[in-house]
């Protein structure tokens, strides 16, 4: 069992809790609204005493959370009003089972709690019964089931026959259809010819082959002779005029001597002086024609002379 305690004296709370702690219940103690209504949200509570007025508001509304959460909830509801004014007070809070004074002691109080929370108990035992189930009422009286009278004698009926229904005549009339003679002995039987031909073999359905197909001749038109031998002609002459231009472009050029100048020299020896463009110098001012200077290599060599050799003493 679990009781929660509104109420903003601190002194009446702990009365009230040290009553109800050797009944061996749980006891909740809240002095203000937010964690009271907290706790009406997510506990079971099964009794609740609050006084009328917390913090300048109304407690009902914790009142009706916890019923809400525990439908089968038992309030006391602590308040100075006289008898004729705490009526409305039932009609506001419907788990409301009493109402008392602000100065009742603390035992009288937890008895009171205790009673409210027993007489709760009755109700949630016939909750729980399958054969009574929401019925908080005084149980019914037994009745003994009534059944139908049946009669004991019953007339007996002939037994009913289905009419028949007669044949109609057909407003037609259908010609008879004649009906071969039937033979009186075995061998007024008709007798069948023996079977000549055999069967025919039953074909079974196979792969079917598939058959390449035949190739296609394709038929070729021969070309004119006269017009395919003016065009090898002509394709001739112009690879053999392309040949000569190229072994023309391809041959080496002819050797060009060059020009020389003779003259003679104070000593009675012949020079050949090489023009001018061979020379070494490039300087324009040794671009002249002078015949006074000839090259280093058209000089004759001189003959070898015997070396002398410097002996230090």
């Amino acid at each position: 069992m679990q009781v929660m305690i509104l109420e903003e004296d601190a002194i009446l709370r702990t009365r009230i809790t040290g009553a109800l702690a050797p009944e061996g219940v749980d006891v909740l103690s809240f002095g203000r609204l937010a964690p009271a209504k907290e706790a009406a949200r997510r506990a079971n509570v099964d009794i609740l005493v609050l006084g009328e007025t917390i913090e300048g508001r109304l407690a009902s509304d914790v009142a009706l959370l916890a019923e809400w959460r525990n439908p089968r909830l038992g309030s006391i509801l602590l308040s100075d009003r006289d008898a004729d004014a705490a009526e409305e007070l039932f009609d506001l809070i419907p788990s409301l089972q009493a109402v008392l004074a602000r100065g009742t002691g603390a035992r009288t109080l937890a008895r009171v709690a205790i009673a409210t929370a027993r007489s709760q108990e009755g109700i949630v035992l016939l909750q729980d019964d399958d054969w009574t189930a929401g019925d908080t009422g005084a149980p019914a009286a037994w009745e003994e089931p009534v059944q139908a009278a049946v009669p004991v004698a019953q007339p007996i009926l002939p037994p009913r026959e289905a009419p028949v229904p007669e044949p109609v005549a057909s407003l037609v009339e259908e010609a008879p259809v004649p009906s071969a003679p039937v033979p009186e002995a075995a061998s007024d039987l008709p007798a069948i010819p023996p079977v000549a031909e055999a069967p025919a073999p039953i074909r079974i359905a196979g792969p079917v082959p598939v058959q390449a197909p035949e190739p296609v001749a394709l038929a070729v038109q021969p070309s004119e002779p006269a017009a395919s031998v003016g065009v090898l002609e002509s394709f001739r002459d112009r690879l053999t005029q392309a040949q000569e231009r190229l072994a023309v472009l391809e041959a080496p050029a002819p050797a060009q001597e060059l020009p020389t100048r003779r003259s003679d020299d104070a000593s009675g020896g012949l020079l050949y002086v090489l023009p001018t463009f061979l020379r070494d110098s490039e300087d324009p001012a040794d671009m002249r024609d002078d015949l006074a200077a000839p090259h280093p290599a058209l000089l004759p060599v001189a003959a070898a002379t015997p070396r002398r050799r410097l002996h230090l003493a």
